[in-house]
């Protein structure tokens, strides 16, 4: 069933399979989850403050890239952390690829400019846990920092 907010309103200019799913991302900021078997709409995920351009999936997480790298439940849709954002209002930090590795809980980013990141996701999704049920959002300060 299609809830009105299942269709992509530019192009989609990423996708990945995982498991039973397909993610699609857009230049309309938002990414889409889809089962294979059925192309069943499942649900949207948004909050990109720019174009998504890259993604990954890893058990049940969604990584996706644009104005910073966004980790979400598919199983919810909730987002679970924001690496590389400098804040709620900063779009600066932008994202070119994004890769998940063989070794569990990190994750690689390419900045735009070339330069690599890597994150360990699994602590972070602790580190934004807390900040959100505190009331704090993404900042400079809290955000997660790259490994190297």
């Amino acid at each position: 069933p299609n809830d009105g907010l299942a269709l992509h309103e530019r192009t989609v200019k990423s996708i990945c399979v995982s498991g039973e799913y397909v993610f699609t991302g857009s230049w309309d900021r938002t990414a889409a989850m889809w089962e294979i078997s059925t192309g069943e709409f499942v649900r949207s995920f948004r909050g990109h403050k720019q174009d998504i351009i890259g993604m990954c999936a890893h058990e049940q997480w969604l990584f996706t890239c644009g104005d910073c790298v966004r980790m979400w439940d598919t199983r919810t849709g909730d987002q679970i952390a924001a690496f590389g954002s400098k804040d709620s209002e900063t779009t600066t930090t932008f994202y070119a690829a994004i890769c998940d590795v063989s070794t569990p809980g990190l994750i690689v980013c390419a900045f735009c400019r070339g330069a690599l990141h890597v994150y360990d996701y699994q602590s972070a999704v602790d580190q934004y846990t807390q900040r959100r049920a505190a009331g704090g959002g993404e900042s400079a300060a809290s955000a997660p920092s790259p490994l190297y």
